[in-house]
């Protein structure tokens, strides 16, 4: 929002309108904790959470089980907002000093790229074991993520990175596969990969602690060791997150 040129005006009746929607509604959710906040400062009933989740049925092949290739995977939309500028130099620098790496090593992004990070990739030498699929269906993708040694999670550099949890997060949680996310340390995304010990968490400028936790992921991977130790994932299954709206309505209702 903060990046559309909007008037004076339009923003004022942009807000007018959502005042009025929170105002009328007799219950109000959102998909994370901060954004709640945002709205409860505004003086309105009090909002509720109900992220988002994953259809455990779309990973009942899911075994954590070690890849052959060290797979690096994002899937959906990555726009410039999302560029993890630190991974690129810290993979080639890996890729050139580390017996074994660039021999394994697979950057997969599944989805629409914007070109500035093809630019990165091309500039820190990445093209060869760079692989790029602008669309595949939903069956598809579960198995790339099945076959993935780490997850990759971006979170876009705005104004409202804490409250930012792409859906993706949770398909990543399901495939119990390592998550490497690049964004605020103190955001709500990096709230639910601390809570369910699904991955690991870097702030934009961390290069140094990055190139570390890769080098020992990299030693992991070939040891058969690189698995996710994630816990209470469960509680993002659709099922239950479905629990969660029911009870909302339930307090309705009453």
């Amino acid at each position: 929002y903060d990046q559309l040129k909007i008037s004076k005006w339009a923003d004022r009746k942009h807000h007018k309108l959502e005042k009025q929607v929170l105002s009328n509604a007799d219950k109000t959710v959102t998909v994370t904790w901060s954004w709640a906040e945002d709205f409860n400062r505004k003086k309105i009933n009090e909002v509720g959470v109900v992220t988002n989740g994953y259809d455990p049925a779309d990973f009942e092949k899911a075994t954590g089980d070690v890849p052959n290739k060290f797979g690096i995977t994002h899937i959906g939309s990555m726009n410039k907002d999302r560029n993890p500028n630190i991974l690129w130099p810290v993979l080639q620098k890996l890729a050139k000093s580390v017996e074994g790496f660039k021999a394994v090593l697979e950057i997969r992004l599944i989805g629409p790229v914007d070109f500035q990070i093809f630019r990165s990739i091309e500039e820190n030498g990445l093209n060869d074991y760079f692989q790029h699929t602008a669309y595949k269906g939903h069956k598809e993708v579960i198995g790339d993520l099945l076959d993935s040694a780490l997850q990759l999670l971006p979170i876009n550099n705005t104004a409202n990175l804490m409250g930012v949890v792409p859906g993706k997060l949770f398909e990543y949680i399901g495939s119990r596969r390592p998550i490497l996310c690049i964004g605020t340390k103190e955001g709500d995304a990096a709230r639910i990969i601390k809570e369910t010990n699904s991955g690991k968490v870097f702030d934009y400028n961390e290069e140094h602690e990055l190139e570390s936790y890769l080098r020992t992921a990299f030693e992991e991977f070939k040891n058969g060791t690189l698995k996710s130790e994630s816990s209470d994932y469960k509680r993002f299954s659709r099922k239950n997150l479905a629990g969660e709206i029911a009870k909302h309505l339930d307090k309705i209702s009453s």
